[in-house]
């Protein structure tokens, strides 16, 4: 007679050939047993980051507590090139985000600064920042602080910053926007 590889308990049922006694224990015993993709242990991925043993900050991220703040702090107490943000997010995540610290960096600006209305049609459930100048167009030696200056920076509803992004509206300084004829 065979026992239960969890809880112990003899095997009765037709199965004998089978290592628990029912799918508790089997689901049991493998969540007690089973082991991160890096082979670290039970529960969440290991920090990413070269140097760093702890534990992501949960299933769905890949870096730490400590790591996450390391990079947050790097956009308050310095004043980063474009190249080092693109460089330290790149690293970590996929090219296609590379720009997110600039835009969340341009979002935390603009809330602060300027009233909450479309700049170009005055709507106002729904706004986007919108850098005048894209990011690509910078140079890598930009600092974080001439991409975002608020000079760059204006808050468009979705279609208006569409419309601007491809080239159906243009900025006529100073009375505003004007559509492209």
């Amino acid at each position: 007679m065979r026992v239960c590889a969890y809880c112990n308990k003899d095997i009765t049922h037709l199965w004998k050939d089978r290592k628990f006694c029912c799918r508790s224990c089997s689901t049991s015993y493998k969540n007690k047993n089973s082991h991160s993709t890096k082979g670290k242990g039970k529960g969440k991925p290991v920090c990413i980051n070269d140097g760093c043993n702890q534990r992501a900050v949960s299933y769905g991220h890949t870096q730490c507590r400590v790591c996450i703040d390391s990079k947050v702090n790097m956009l308050y107490t310095q004043n980063p090139t474009k190249e080092e943000l693109v460089k330290a997010y790149i690293k970590n995540n996929h090219r296609s985000s590379a720009y997110s610290y600039i835009r969340w960096h341009a979002r935390s600006i603009i809330l602060k600064n300027t009233e909450t209305s479309c700049q170009s049609c005055g709507y106002k459930k729904h706004t986007e920042v919108c850098h005048k100048r894209a990011i690509k167009d910078f140079d890598d030696t930009c600092t974080l602080s001439e991409i975002n200056n608020i000079t760059n920076l204006i808050r468009l509803c979705p279609n208006c910053h569409w419309e601007y992004d491809n080239g159906l509206l243009k900025m006529v300084q100073p009375t505003g926007f004007e559509p492209v004829t």
